[in-house]
């Protein structure tokens, strides 16, 4: 776990990337401003945010894995069977690192809690998401570009 970290409020930080600006990060004596844009697809390209509550709650547990974890994460979009989001995270913490901390603990802890429910699209297996992902890092193209990018993904809307 990251020690000293200091945590700023979400909706400042992301005012700050809208504006264009990186905000920066303090870790002790070190300043860093690094962002990240993933995409995560479900297993199988299965349709589970089809489903009000998974959607709650993952977006939920995206935050919540971050902050145990020493980054931070933003849920930008949730389509019916993937998710965008950002991370800011420092420098010793790499963007595999991130999302093998999201993809276990999430998929471990969204099985807790709906069980029924993804037993109908999953029969032997436990998994939620997909093999891969998409990883990019948010600095020339800026912020606004990603976004652009985003509300252009899928007919879902944004959540």
């Amino acid at each position: 776990m990251v020690e000293n970290f200091v945590t700023i409020d979400i909706k400042y930080l992301c005012g700050k990337f809208l504006d264009g600006d990186l905000a920066m990060l303090q870790f002790d004596v070190r300043q860093y401003a690094l962002k990240y844009h993933f995409v995560l697809m479900c297993r199988y390209r299965k349709k589970l945010f089809k489903y009000k509550r998974i959607v709650d709650e993952m977006k939920r547990l995206f935050v919540s894995i971050g902050k145990d974890n020493g980054f931070l994460v933003e849920v930008t979009r949730i389509d019916i069977d993937c998710i965008y989001f950002t991370v800011n995270a420092a420098p010793d913490i790499s963007p595999n690192e991130i999302i093998v901390r999201l993809k276990g603990l999430s998929t471990y802890l969204i099985w807790k809690k709906f069980p029924t429910l993804l037993d109908i699209h999953f029969w032997q297996e436990k998994p939620f998401w997909g093999d891969g992902y998409y990883v990019c890092t948010v600095g020339e193209i800026g912020t606004d570009a990603i976004y652009n990018y985003i509300e252009r993904q899928g007919l879902i809307g944004s959540v």
